[in-house]
């Protein structure tokens, strides 16, 4: 783990009280560096949180629960997960639980900071034991930074990507215009237009990745999208 020296864990606390989120990757030691930082931050926007205990071994199956269970992709367990450290509070909801343990948590965005999202095992990411949860765990940050909510079945508009030619087919149910907006998972807007009914966006100058919309009604509304998976 990185030790993060304190100018640059104050640029940190300075990022999150601005309302931005970002993911802390703990380890199975409390006094672990990613551990202090997490337990660091969430102190400084007085979020109730305290590490409990390191547990050793190969914890799995730890059970993954929430909207990170869900979304985008259907993730019900995780099946490495290598030492780790339980912990828990009121500031904090778990999404990671393993014999009744809690391992991995999420600060909601509130009025003093932005969402943070922690695991107490690098493990699982090292070894890629779950794909879809790291895209999952993107997909929530991405939308926190840009104001979009977990996929939402209300949404008036529909992507679909063609199976033929990669492009992207966006219909819409709205009875006026609405702005689209396509980002990837680090949130860079990558593409901006004006949607009537329908539209197609080709794709084919793009990288193979994630993906993520956003869509804007005039009459304030947002409505949240999926990644979606570019496959040519």
């Amino acid at each position: 783990m990185i030790a993060l020296p304190a100018a640059r864990l104050h640029t940190l606390y300075q990022y999150t009280q601005s309302g931005r989120p970002c993911f802390v990757q703990s380890e199975y030691l409390a006094n672990a560096e990613g551990s202090i930082t997490f337990d660091s931050l969430m102190n400084a926007i007085n979020a109730d949180f305290q590490w409990i205990v390191s547990q050793s071994g190969d914890l799995a199956p730890v059970t993954v629960s929430g909207t990170l269970a869900t979304t985008p992709n259907a993730v019900g367990t995780l099946n490495y997960f290598w030492y780790g450290c339980t912990g828990g509070g009121t500031g904090v909801q778990s999404f990671l639980e393993a014999n009744g343990s809690e391992l991995g948590w999420v600060h909601a965005a509130d009025a003093s900071s932005g969402m943070v999202i922690a695991t107490s095992d690098r493990g699982w990411v090292k070894e890629f034991a779950s794909l879809e949860l790291m895209e999952n765990i993107l997909f929530m940050l991405v939308g926190a930074a840009n104001g979009i909510a977990a996929n939402d079945a209300a949404s008036p508009i529909t992507v679909q990507q063609s199976s033929v030619d990669g492009r992207l087919l966006v219909t819409s149910t709205l009875n006026s215009p609405c702005t689209f907006i396509l980002r990837d998972a680090r949130g860079r807007e990558l593409h901006r237009t004006t949607l009537g009914k329908s539209a197609t966006l080709d794709l084919a100058a793009w990288s193979v990745g994630t993906y993520v919309y956003e869509v804007r009604t005039r009459d304030g509304r947002t409505f949240g999208g999926k990644v979606l998976s570019t496959t040519r």
